[in-house]
C-alpha cells in the first residue's frame, strides 16, 4: 500500500528567552499497517569547547525509562523486554553518558516509557552539558 509521511520542523518561543525546537510527525496510509516514526538527532550540548568526544561522554543525561528492547550484534530487536534496574541503560536518575557506556554489556535498543501518561506530564528524557549551562528536555505528545 501507500504510505505518505510529513515531517515539519519548527523553532518555537520558549520561556526565558529559549527556544523549543518542534519536530511533528504526521502518515496516512490507504491500507492497515503499523508505523513507527522516530527521529536520531544529536546534540552537541558543551558547545565548541566540547566537540571531543571526551566533553560528550560527560553529559548527563535522564530518560523516563523502566524498560528498554535488547538488540543482538546485527542491531536487530531480540523481541524481548528488559528490565533497565541495575544496567548500564538505567537513565532514570541522571548519570554521565560515558560511565554508564563503559559499563554497558551487549547494545540497548529502544527506551520503552514508564506509562504514556507520565510522559505526557514532564519529559520522557533530558540531557545537559557537564557544566549544566546548556540543556535540552524531550516531550511526547499526541494531537
Amino acid at each position: 500500500g501507500q504510505l505518505r509521511v510529513r515531517v515539519t520542523y519548527a523553532l518555537l518561543p520558549a520561556e526565558a528567552g529559549h527556544a523549543a525546537l518542534s519536530v511533528r510527525f504526521a502518515a496516512e496510509t490507504d491500507r492497515t499497517t503499523v508505523v513507527n516514526l522516530t527521529n536520531h538527532a544529536y546534540f552537541n550540548l558543551a558547545g565548541v569547547r566540547g566537540a571531543t568526544k571526551e566533553a560528550m561522554c560527560n553529559h548527563l543525561v535522564s530518560i523516563n525509562a523502566d524498560q528498554f528492547i535488547p538488540v543482538g550484534p546485527d542491531n536487530i530487536p531480540l523481541g524481548e523486554l528488559r528490565s533497565v534496574e541495575g544496567t548500564a541503560f538505567d537513565f532514570r536518575e541522571a548519570a554521565r553518558v560515558g560511565e554508564r557506556l563503559a559499563r554497558a554489556e551487549g547494545q540497548a535498543g529502544p527506551c520503552c516509557w514508564s506509562g504514556f501518561a507520565k510522559i505526557l506530564r514532564r519529559a520522557a528524557a533530558r540531557a545537559a552539558s557537564d557544566a549544566g549551562d546548556e540543556q535540552v528536555a524531550i516531550a511526547c505528545g499526541f494531537d
